[in-house]
């Protein structure tokens, strides 16, 4: 069989997995360039990689992935969605809101890109716009824990509108019982009400699960 485009693209790419894994990152580079070359449709998938990297704390092959993906396809929304992950992990609050603005734009209503964009806001301590977007998205899917927990805990940070963190918490946790990271942001909550006891109980909860 005679590979090219797409096929002759998957091979460079997963070649280029197992030479990053190998610690040749040059050799693994110039296979993600031979990749985007043969495909440059393949632009996505070096993305979701980048993105799995970023999960692992592997920022610079996260970005070798990203800065070639981009060169490619500039408009990709999950290209944008992975570099605005990345300047966000970096602390780079104004070049994350930038390609997350971009990346929303060239895939409207993308639910990903609004809660990135929204976790992005509150960093940047825009807690009315963070607010904002989480509120539509709650709205429009109501068994969202991910988002009512993002709400409790950029209220809580904020220190601010505390019986509606509340509120939030519990609901993430009627929805998904048992869960640290919703127990971590109510314990946060009770912390800032002065409800030390139900505080301690909640984050020796989130602990222990933790452990589990």
């Amino acid at each position: 069989k005679a590979y090219q485009g797409e096929d002759l693209a998957n091979l460079y790419l997963n070649r280029s997995a197992i030479l990053n894994a190998k610690k040749e990152t040059t050799a693994a580079q110039s296979d993600v360039d031979a990749a985007l070359t043969a495909w440059p449709d393949i632009a996505e998938a070096v993305a979701k990689r980048a993105n799995y990297y970023l999960a692992e704390k592997k920022l610079d092959l996260a970005q070798a992935d990203l800065d070639r993906a981009y060169k490619v396809q500039p408009g990709n929304w999950r290209v944008l969605y992975g570099r605005a992950r990345l300047h966000l992990l970096r602390g780079e609050s104004e070049l994350a809101a930038k390609d997350s603005e971009a990346a929303l734009k060239a895939q409207p209503g993308s639910a990903l890109v609004q809660e990135q964009l929204s976790a992005i806001r509150a960093v940047g301590g825009d807690v009315d716009g963070a607010i904002a977007i989480l509120d539509v998205l709650i709205a429009g899917q109501q068994d969202s824990e991910i988002n009512y927990n993002a709400r409790c805990y950029i209220r809580a940070v904020a220190d601010r509108d505390l019986d509606k963190a509340l509120a939030d918490c519990d609901a993430a946790l009627k929805i998904k019982p048992q869960q640290p990271d919703f127990l971590d942001s109510r314990g946060l909550v009770y912390l800032r009400m002065g409800r030390f006891a139900e505080s301690i109980a909640d984050y020796t909860a989130a602990i222990s699960l933790a452990d589990d």
